[in-house]
Order: structure tokens, then C-alpha cells, then sequence
């Protein structure tokens, strides 16, 4: 299908053809129609694209401070590795756009609302891009009014943006409001405005954008306008503005000094736009101005559990969400009270799209500030993989599904490099999977995962997806008779150990397969294991300073990460396997980290050959190493730095590696999967996975023993 596609690292645009996209539960498949650019908004996307590195890590200090303290705590090498990650994720290429309209051809929605054969607008960032074929959750795509057009329905997230403006700044009939910036949300909000019954007052810099403004019927004026305030005035009989709404993009705090100096006493100040929030403090005080921003389309945004799960806020509570005002502009377009085909300054095919963007770089939209791109329906049925013009390889080779930015970063850089065939890869992103495709030298790309599982060419499976899809995936690979090498964990949900469990009692001899538990192929862990062989008992204390994870962070979601316990704590179960054996018992302590979920606990396994702390806590200082494992063993004291360093009494020395397994684990499994045999043992990694859901049920029911006072 062909997309509209940008370099992050130049901001080149072209459009690219990438294989059809597949939607996961939730989600809706789209054929677009009509796709709309923002002038003002992409713009500014594709200006950002082009700035230095320096200049673009300026404005996310936070990052910059991430890579300082990864550097005093993981070293040179595994920072560079992540930081090579993170600018491959800046410059990588992305598809834009985030308001279209078109067909919905396949429905995974769960509460029915569209379905197969609806006409559609759609919505979000990542989703409503510009291309021929969309995959939408289900509460970012609404119904198209019966009569509508397409082109008209695809003003209907920009309009969201416009309508939560307005509703956060809860307007009343008769009030006088300013609209600073006339673009297209500008002009969306004027139009909103007086459709609910208020006198909208336009100030823009640009005279384009004012006399468009004017033409529609709007009260606009210039910002140097010498005359300005004294118009304000008139326009209010002398009472200043009721509320602003900024819609303008700007790095001044023209657009802040402005809106607060035209307000009336106890006014409303609601941020749409993207300026400096520069305010001047004696003037806030003295009017005591309400101060509001307002959340792109409105509640719901930036929520997962609203966006790819479906779920909703009760009605009575929560009235607009951005599903319901894009409803709801629908419906005032639909009235003609929303005149978007006067917004309209031109019109492009999707082949020609690229040409769209250099009319906007050049300021070439005017005054009307909406460019629409149409997608013709003639031959339109893509491809569900893109070749890359290395066929004619007729071996069999390897499959990736799932790769993200720790696959690009740990797993398919050794990949590259180990001689095998790179047969294709899997992206739920289609972008994604054709530029990983390109980089790494695979021969073709899909969206789709099925595609790799079914190909007769692979006969061996990298899967690195979210948690969720760990289970699902390997039982499919291993029906179909491939080896695959899985990311950790093996699964989230008892009820999927319990099936992969029956595949493996029914088959006599199932396909190689391993978990990528690194840690136990790590040359700092062989080494102490060459050393503590022979005792008889062991002692173990394992320290893990994880950190506290961002609110909203994937891993913590149940649903799709599996929590830190069963997401990440996997890990340091298996290591604990690694050198302790069969593990006959289990005890845990801990409590509700930040998130509402087990980020702070300790556990205590106990085995033939030993015995083993573990001690996860969220609450640590960053600057600290991650993990510190301290063995005991006859009269040998080794402590473990994090895998970089090794300790060890009474010898009073230290041995230093570079390598945290990962390199390893992947030569093993290669090899072993020629040879037929498993990197490791089969029992140890569902005795994994049994220790795992054992953890967490003693952690949702301690019992500990209290001592009386």
C-alpha cells in the first residue's frame, strides 16, 4: 500500500509502498478515502525533523540526563548501545497524519460500535496516517453521518482538538471570546464558537489567515494591529474578553502576554497551541485569571486503557470524551455550522502527496489552511509482504516478529552478523517493518506475523512482540513445526503455560525451542559457575535495583507487559535455575509499588544445591548499578557488578567482561537448533514460569509469621 513517509533524521517526505497492516484485537482495518494535513501542524513536524541533534536534545534535557546516568551506571559500551537505539528511534522513519476518513473492510472492535462496511472518520496520531490502509482502535473511529462526504468527515479529529478548546473553557451563551491564531484549529474553533451561541474575536500575524477569517463571516484582526485593543474594546462594549483560546503555534510569549492583557477580571485562558508559557504574574494575580490547558481531543487521550483496550468512562461522569467530540463535530459539519470546505486550499493524490508538503514548507496554503490527499480505489488491494529485491534465495532462513527497539538494539545487530539467511520480519508498525527490513538485510517485510509462521522458506522464529502475544505466537511457530527463539518471558497467563504444557506432553518431539534468559549465558556468570561447581551448597544474594518506570509504561500494564514480576523478574528466576538446579520451595514478601503493581519484594527460593535471595526494589537511586549478586560457596566469597565486574575473596582480585549475553545466548541457540537440542533444559524454563505465578499469588496472599510483642 503506499504511504506517505518521513525521514526523522532529514525530514525528506516521499511516499513509500509497505505492506498491508493487520489489526489486533480492538482495532478496525480502513480503507482511506480522504486524509487531511494540517498546514500549521505538520508544518511545524516536519521543521523539527530538520533541526541538528543538538538542538533536538536541547528541547528533551531529560534524555540527556538518562544517557549521563546510564554512562556512570551500565558504562561505555551498553550505553552506547542503548543511545544508538534511542537516535535510531529519533531518525527512524515515521508515516504522519492523524485525522482521515474511509471504509472500514475488517472490524476487531469488542463493543461492536463500527463495523465491516461503515463509513468512518478516524483518529490519533500513529494510526490515522496518511495512507491507503489504517488500523484504528475502535474509540478512535466513529460513523460518518448518512450524506456526509469523506472529505468533509475528515475534518473531524482536527475538529476534536478545536471542540475540547472550547469546552474547556466553558463557554456561555453570549460570552465574547478570542481566538489567537487563525490556522485551521483557529478557524474550527471560530466556527464552533459561534455555533454555540458566543461572538468569536480573531487576532492572527499573518493578514492571509485574518482576511480568510473575515470571509467566513469572523471577526479578525492583525496582531500589529495599532488599533488592536482599542477594536477588542468596542467588540466587548468596553468590557474586555470572557475567555481566549490560543490555537497559535509560537516561541515567543507574545501569544501568553496577549490573551492575558485582553481578559477580563477572573477570564478564562485556555492553552491549544504549542508557545512559550511565559506569564506575566502581576497580571494573573491582579485579575485572577483562570489558567486551562486543554488535552488534544479531549478525555481519553493518552489513555490506553481508552485507546487500545476499548474501555470506556461512564457516561454520567464523563460526558465528552474525544470519541464523543468527534461525534459531535460530525454533526455540526453535517448542520453546516462547521464550513470546512471553505478551510480547503488544495487538493492532492496520493501519488502526488509529497508535493503537498513542499507547498506547505513554502507557506503556500494561504489563508485556508487544509490541504486534502485522496486515495483513487482502482487497484487497490496491496500486498501483505513488500520484497526488497533479494530474492531468488531458496534456502531456508530465519524469521523476526516483533522488532522494536530492544530487538533493533541487542538481538538483530548479532543477527547480521552471525551468517545466517534473514528471510523477513514482522511489524505491527508497516514503517517500522520495512526500514528494519532495509537495515538488517532481510528479504522482505510484513505487518502481519502470520506471514512469517506460515512461510515455507523459515524455518526458524525470532519473536520479540509485547508479553501478551509470547504464548499465542510460540504455540503457533511450534505447530508449524519451527524452531523459535523467544524473547522473555515464555508467557504472562497460567492458562497459557497450561496449553503450552500439552502441546509438549502430546508431541514426541517438538521443534527446538529457548526463552531469552541472557543472563545465564553472560561469559561473568560461566565464569563464577566454573568456580562454584563443585560445592556443596551455595548461598546466593541477588540485589535488583530496577528503578521506578514511567506512568503509563507498557511493562506495567497486566494486560500486555504481565507486571515487573512476571514481565522482568523472569530473569532473575532463571538465573537463580541456572546455578541452583531444581528449586523445591518458594517464599515471598513485598508490597504495591507506584503503579498498582508488585514493583518492591523479596523472595527466597531454595533448591538441593542451595539457596537464593532475591531483592527487586523500584526505590533505589539510578546512579547505583542495577544488579549486584553476591555468592557464597566454600569459603569463596564472588560478587557479581552488574556482569561488568567479578570480585572474589580470599583472592583479593578482579576479573572484568564486557558482555551481558546476549551475543551468547543467540550463538548457542543457533547452534543447538542445527544440532537439535535445547540451549535450556525444557523443565527449567516452565519451572520458570511456575515460580512466577507462584510469587505472585503469595504476594497478592502473604502469610507471613507474626512475632508476638
Amino acid at each position: 500500500m503506499k504511504a506517505i513517509v518521513q525521514d526523522g533524521k532529514t525530514g525528506r517526505l516521499a511516499v513509500e509502498n509497505l505492506p498491508m497492516p493487520s489489526p489486533p484485537d480492538g482495532f478496525v482495518r480502513v480503507r482511506t478515502a480522504v486524509s487531511l494535513v494540517s498546514a500549521g501542524t505538520e508544518r511545524a513536524i516536519l521543521a523539527e525533523a530538520r533541526e541538528s541533534l543538538v538542538r533536538k536534545a536541547g528541547k528533551k534535557p531529560h534524555l540527556v540526563s538518562q544517557v549521563m546516568q546510564s554512562l556512570k551506571k551500565e558504562g561505555v559500551a551498553h550505553t552506547a548501545v542503548k543511545l544508538k537505539a534511542k537516535l535510531a528511534q529519533l531518525h527512524g522513519r515515521r508515516t504522519l497524519g492523524y485525522s482521515s476518513a474511509g471504509t472500514v473492510i475488517e472490524s476487531r472492535a469488542r463493543g461492536g460500535a463500527v463495523c465491516a462496511g461503515d463509513r468512518v472518520a478516524c483518529g490519533g496520531s500513529g494510526y490515522a496516517v496518511h495512507a491507503e490502509y489504517v488500523i484504528v482502535p475502535e474509540n478512535l473511529c466513529v460513523r460518518i453521518p448518512d450524506g456526509l462526504s469523506f472529505e468533509k468527515a475528515a475534518f473531524a479529529t482536527v475538529g476534536a482538538v478545536a471542540m475540547q478548546g472550547v469546552r474547556r473553557a466553558d463557554a456561555q451563551v453570549g460570552e465574547c471570546f478570542g481566538v489567537i491564531g487563525l490556522g485551521l484549529l483557529g478557524m474550527l474553533t471560530c466556527d464552533i464558537l459561534t455555533a454555540a451561541g458566543l461572538r468569536a474575536f480573531g487576532i492572527d500575524t499573518d493578514e492571509e489567515k485574518v482576511a480568510a477569517a473575515r470571509a467566513l463571516g469572523h471577526t479578525a484582526f492583525l496582531r500589529d494591529d495599532p488599533h488592536l485593543e482599542d477594536r477588542m474594546m468596542r467588540f466587548t462594549d468596553g468590557r474586555l474578553l470572557d475567555g481566549v483560546i490560543t490555537t497559535a503555534s509560537s516561541p515567543s510569549n507574545d501569544p501568553a502576554l496577549l490573551s492575558c492583557r485582553i481578559l477580563r477580571k477572573r477570564g478564562r485562558n485556555v492553552i491549544v497551541g504549542d508557545y512559550k508559557l511565559d506569564f506575566d504574574r502581576e497580571t494573573l494575580f491582579s485579575k485572577e485569571l483562570d489558567i486551562r490547558m486543554s488535552t488534544s481531543y479531549g478525555p481519553g487521550r493518552y489513555d490506553r486503557e481508552f485507546e487500545e483496550k476499548g474501555r470506556t468512562y461512564p457516561h454520567e461522569y464523563v460526558r465528552w470524551t474525544e470519541t464523543e467530540n468527534m461525534k459531535s463535530v460530525l454533526a455540526l459539519i453535517a448542520a453546516g455550522s462547521i464550513r470546512v470546505e471553505e478551510m480547503v486550499a488544495h487538493r492532492f493524490n496520493i501519488d502526488d502527496a509529497a508535493d503537498a508538503y513542499t507547498l506547505i514548507a513554502r507557506g503556500g496554503a494561504g489563508g485556508r489552511s487544509a490541504v486534502l490527499i485522496s486515495y483513487p480505489e482502482e487497484g487497490r488491494e496491496p500486498a501483505s509482504t513488500i520484497f526488497l529485491g533479494k530474492t531468488g534465495r531458496e534456502q531456508k532462513g530465519i524469521g523476526f516478529i516483533g522488532a522494536g527497539r530492544f530487538a533493533q538494539s541487542f538481538l538483530l545487530p548479532q543477527l547480521k552478523t552471525a551468517g545466517v539467511v534473514l528471510k523477513g520480519v514482522a511489524n505491527l508498525n508497516p514503517v517500522s517493518a520495512r526500514a528494519v527490513a532495509e537495515k538488517f538485510g532481510f528479504e522482505w517485510a510484513a505487518a502481519n506475523p502470520g506471514e512469517i509462521i506460515d512461510h515455507d522458506e523459515i524455518d526458524t522464529v525470532f519473536i520479540a512482540t509485547r508479553h501478551n502475544l509470547h504464548g499465542e505466537l510460540l504455540l503457533k511457530a511450534l505447530e508449524k513445526g519451527k524452531c523459535v527463539f523467544l524473547e522473555k518471558p515464555l508467557c504472562i497467563r497460567p492458562d497459557e503455560l497450561k496449553e503450552i504444557r500439552a502441546f509438549l506432553s502430546e508431541t514426541s518431539r517438538p521443534p527446538v525451542f529457548t526463552v531469552g534468559f541472557n543472563r545465564r549465558f553472560a561469559p561473568a556468570s560461566r565464569w563464577i559457575m566454573e568456580r562454584i561447581r563443585a560445592a556443596d551448597k551455595i548461598v546466593i544474594h541477588h540485589t535488583i535495583n530496577a528503578g521506578r518506570l514511567p506512568e503509563g509504561f507498557w511493562l506495567l500494564d497486566p494486560d500486555i507487559g504481565g507486571g515487573r514480576l512476571a514481565g522482568e523478574f523472569c530473569h532473575f528466576i532463571d538465573h537463580a535455575i541456572f546455578f541452583l538446579g531444581r528449586i523445591d520451595s518458594v517464599e515471598a514478601q513485598g508490597f504495591m509499588g507506584h503503579h498498582d503493581d508488585f514493583e518492591d519484594f523479596s523472595v527466597i527460593l531454595k533448591g538441593d544445591r542451595g539457596i537464593a535471595s532475591l531483592v527487586y526494589t523500584s526505590r533505589g537511586s539510578r546512579n547505583h548499578p542495577k544488579e549486584r549478586i553476591e555468592f557464597f560457596a566454600d569459603g569463596r566469597i564472588l560478587v557479581n557488578e552488574d556482569y561488568r565486574r567479578v570480585r572474589a575473596w580470599p583472592e583479593k582480585r578482579s576479573r572484568s567482561f564486557t558482555s551481558k549475553g546476549f551475543r551468547e545466548e543467540i550463538e548457542v541457540f543457533l547452534a543447538s537448533a542445527k544440532e537439535g537440542a535445547f540451549p535450556i533444559p525444557v523443565d527449567e524454563l516452565l519451572l520458570n514460569c511456575d515460580l512466577i505465578f507462584e510469587v505472585q499469588r503469595r504476594l497478592g496472599n502473604p502469610r507471613p509469621v507474626r512475632i508476638p510483642e
